[in-house]
Formats: structure tokens, sequence, C-alpha cells
């Protein structure tokens, strides 16, 4: 039953930073996030603290996209304290003055931790590396809070929870417990984080969920920019193919299309106890997924390991549909209504099992245009191996009329390419090729297609080559 309620827990951050993006005329990502929460100069560290430059927090330099982003260097928790095994497992005792005053029961209170959190020391200073904190979360629902005048709990409601009509999502607990998928005998149904709630409190439905992340692939709240903004990463990890954004956790994986190209995996994992759960986009494919999980047998790995069955499954499916669709709107010959002394220029539009659109030929008054923009490119060397791609931007015409591609010149590796750099050698390095050869202040790879009004290409203005070209015979054509 997609309506059945979960715990989510931290996929919460996910809705704390849209809220904060959906306060961005009063919130700047670059101020400290002491000018929307002074009450953190105010903290004190513990007495035993002899040097606060290596214990305390450095919060003039700790700004809200450090805080949204993992980079801010502050502690992971606050609530949780070992303290309740105190004299057990051979740890020494603490004093009374050492012991939290509050935890899971009682919940803390901002009261709580403006007076204690300045005892947690530093991880490290602002912007030095990703570390995972819970309460930088905690410290963002302050700072909605402050710019708002609302509680966290009514913005969330008024800004995002209502207008998407996720009728099954709260940061509470639901009124209704038949509502919940509850284990048995499990305590985390009805546990209250406290001051804690916007770093991971959630309650939510599949149903909700995937309608939530279809909202941010399709800018529901945003504008297109600011989604595209978003969905971006702001650091790098230990790991090569994990990066890390706001609040997203990135994976690269180059092994579910059949090309091996890189496929982006924006997710967000949430755990509170017997709950596990799992967001997933794919901003390429518009693609969202959800696992949710409750009860003693769920884990982290296991609903790692369902989304990865699931995507495996689908993403090949939807490619093969994809490049169909792309057959039917694109593919076939291209060709100039006018013809020069020097002969025809026309254009081959084909679909194999590479990304994009391979250019199979490319004529401009009757000269081989991509060995000739190939041999620019490798001057003064003869070009080798080489292929002609087209990748849509993104780019349309506000009535839909037309639309912008790019190609790209491929040269795969020759036996004499170097093996061995102080990097893992790529040649997918399509960001840094773009653009290069311009002719009359128009790029080479500037292809701009007129689309009837179901979306199919008729014709194609190649703008660098001062060519415009009618499509002559096509996947979605009879041949004229």
């Amino acid at each position: 039953d997609s309506d059945i309620v979960y715990r989510v827990g931290s996929i919460t951050k996910v809705f704390t930073v849209l809220a904060l993006l959906l306060q961005h005329e009063k919130i700047n990502w670059q101020d400290p996030v002491t000018d929307y929460v002074p009450e953190l100069l105010q903290l004190v560290t513990s007495p035993e603290d002899k040097s606060t430059d290596i214990t305390a927090v450095r919060w003039t330099e700790v700004t809200i996209e450090a805080l949204a982003s993992q980079l801010a260097g502050i502690p992971r928790e606050f609530s949780d304290d070992l303290a309740i095994l105190s004299n057990a497992a051979g740890l020494p005792p603490l004093s009374d003055s050492e012991r939290p005053e509050c935890g899971i029961i009682p919940p803390c209170t901002p009261k709580d931790f403006f007076r204690d959190f300045g005892r947690r020391h530093a991880i490290y200073t602002p912007y030095t590396s990703p570390v995972y904190s819970n309460v930088a979360f905690a410290i963002l629902g302050f700072v909605v809070e402050a710019v708002t005048n609302k509680t966290f709990n009514e913005y969330l409601r008024e800004a995002v929870l209502d207008p998407l009509h996720l009728t099954r999502t709260s940061l509470m607990k639901p009124a209704n417990d038949k509502w919940g998928a509850i284990p048995w005998n499990s305590f985390s149904w009805v546990l209250d984080t406290g001051f804690e709630n916007p770093d991971g409190s959630m309650y939510s439905s599949t149903k909700d969920l995937l309608a939530f992340g279809r909202s941010i692939l399709e800018h529901r709240l945003l504008q297109p920019f600011q989604t595209r903004a978003w969905l971006k990463p702001r650091s790098h990890t230990a790991t090569i193919d994990q990066l890390v954004g706001s609040p997203w956790e990135i994976f690269r994986g180059k092994n579910v299309t059949h090309d091996g190209r890189i496929i982006d995996f924006y997710t967000k994992g949430g755990t509170s106890n017997e709950y596990h759960s799992l967001l997933v986009l794919v901003p390429e494919y518009g693609l969202v997924l959800t696992v949710l999980t409750a009860g003693i047998e769920a884990s982290g790995p296991m609903v790692a390991g369902l989304a990865t069955q699931i995507t495996e499954t689908i993403l090949p499916a939807i490619e093969k549909a994809t490049k169909l669709q792309t057959l039917h709107d694109y593919e076939g010959s291209y060709q100039s209504a006018t013809t020069t002394t020097s002969g025809t220029s026309s254009m081959d539009l084909s679909i194999d099992t590479g990304p994009g659109l391979l250019v199979t030929k490319l004529t401009c008054n009757g000269t081989d245009m991509i060995h000739t923009w190939a041999s620019i490119r490798s001057f003064p060397h003869p070009p080798r191996n080489f292929s002609l791609r087209l990748f849509p931007t993104g780019l349309v015409a506000e009535n839909g009329a037309s639309i912008s591609w790019r190609g790209v010149l491929h040269f795969a590796p020759t036996e004499d390419s170097p093996r061995l750099l102080f990097y893992p050698r790529d040649e997918c390095i399509t960001w840094f090729r773009m653009d290069r050869e311009v002719y009359g202040r128009n790029a080479f790879d500037d292809f701009v297609f007129t689309l009837d009004g179901s979306g199919v290409a008729v014709g194609v203005e190649l703008r660098g080559l001062r060519l415009k070209m009618v499509r002559v015979r096509g996947e979605s054509m009879t041949v004229q």
C-alpha cells in the first residue's frame, strides 16, 4: 500500500534544505549562520578546554551553505550520547556535570542546546572536508524560524507539504496510528526528537515521497535554474565515485547503461532505529525512486540493494525507450535547399549503442566537414579514430518550435596514447571540448533543430556553417 506511513529519518534534511531555498530572498547561502542565529556566538566551551583554537567551532566562518552541505566541520550529534553506558564496558565514570540533561527521554530543547552545545568540539575548520552532522540541520531549522517568524513545523506545512498535497507526510507523529507501518514492540514510531526535528523526524509514505521527488525534478516550487543549482555537488569525498550535495549523497555509476557512460544518482538515505529509507533522483532520466522499510530485519545495505535491483532493471528499459523516441524524432537525412557549384550540403543522423545522435555524414558544399572539423581540432597531427555525436543542451524555444543541440568530436584512444597518468584516465571530456571551433562568431558545434507541433524534427540549422537543412527522410517520415 503506497499510502502506508513510515519514519524516513534523514530524508527530512531534503525538506529542510527546500524550506531554506524557498526563502532565497531573505537567506543568502554565503552569509555566516550567526547573521540569523546570533546565539551561537554565546556558546560556552567546557572549562577543561585550555585552547579554544582547536576545540571551539568558528561560527563566524560557518555559512548557511556549509551547514546544508556537511562542510561546517561541526559535531555530528547533540542528543545522542553514550552516557547511559557509564561505568559499563570499561568506560570511565562521569561526574554529574558531565552527564547530559536531555536526550531520548526527555527530548532536548533549544534551551538545552544553547546551554551545552559549546562543550562539543569542532571536527574541522569550515570547508575543510565534508563530515556528516545532524546538528547542522537542527541549526538550519533555527534559521528558517528566524526569517519566517514561524515554527519550523508551521512553515514546512505552509510552504511545502500543503502546496504539494502531501497528506501522509508530517514532521510530527500522525494522529492516526492506523496509517503507520509500526514494528512490534518499537518505540521509534512515537520518538520525539525535540529541537532536532529538522534533521530527521519526518513521517511519509511511498506515494508522498515519489510525488515530492517529482516536484523537485518538475520545478513545482522552485524555478528551473534554482533546481539545477540545487542538484549539483558541493564537495568530494575520499571515495572517487561519491560526492556530497545539499544535502544529497551523490553516487556516480557507469554500470547501468549499455554505453557505460556515467549516471549521477542524487540520493538521501534515512535511518530511525528500525526504519530505513532511501530517496533517489536521477535527473538525466527524470526518474524518482524511493524505498521505505520497517522492522528489525531491515537495514541500510538491504535498502541500497533493493534500489540497485530496481535501477538496474528500469534504467536500461528507459534508455531503450528513449533511443526509440529519438530515432523517431531525429534520425534520417537532412538536405540543404540550395546547391552550389562546389556540391550539395547534407547530414545523416542515426542511433547506435553509443550516447546521443551519431552524425554519420556531414557535407558542406560537397566537402566532408566531419573530417575537416577533426583535422582542425587535431592539427598539426592527422585525425584518427574520431566520430561526431550530438547532445541536447536543454535550451528550448518558449513556443517549443526549436531546440538546441551541440556536437562533440570524440577521439578514441590510440596505441600511443599515454596509459598511466597522475589521475584515472577518461576520454569523455566533452565539457572541455565544446564551443572551440568558431567561424564568424558562431561555433561549428551549434545545431538548432526546428520541430513540428508534436516535437518531431523537420529541419536543422548549423549556425557555424551557415547551413539550413530540411529533413527529407527519417523514421517518422515517408521517403520523399
